[in-house]
């Protein structure tokens, strides 16, 4: 790992991942703790899988039309 943007990248991957797991999970005990429902728990993976689908047909289109570093800078946020 010489390459400190490729290093800067995977670090800034990896926190951004862990902060994901902490959300997902925080918003899950959130829910339950609302709701007490077992129904709306399952409708949180279903529509983020809906939004993540989605956003992968886009994906192409913003590729093609903004520089590569600056989408990985700006998906960080």
């Amino acid at each position: 790992m010489k390459n400190t943007s490729f290093r800067c990248l995977w670090i800034g991957q990896a926190f951004a991942n862990l902060g994901d797991i902490f959300y997902v999970v925080g918003l899950i005990s959130l829910l339950y703790n609302l709701t007490g429902s077992a129904f709306y728990l399952s409708l949180l993976p279903f529509i983020t899988t809906i939004f993540r689908f989605i956003s992968s047909l886009l994906a192409p289109l913003v590729i093609d039309r903004f520089p590569l570093k600056r989408i990985i800078v700006q998906s960080q946020w």
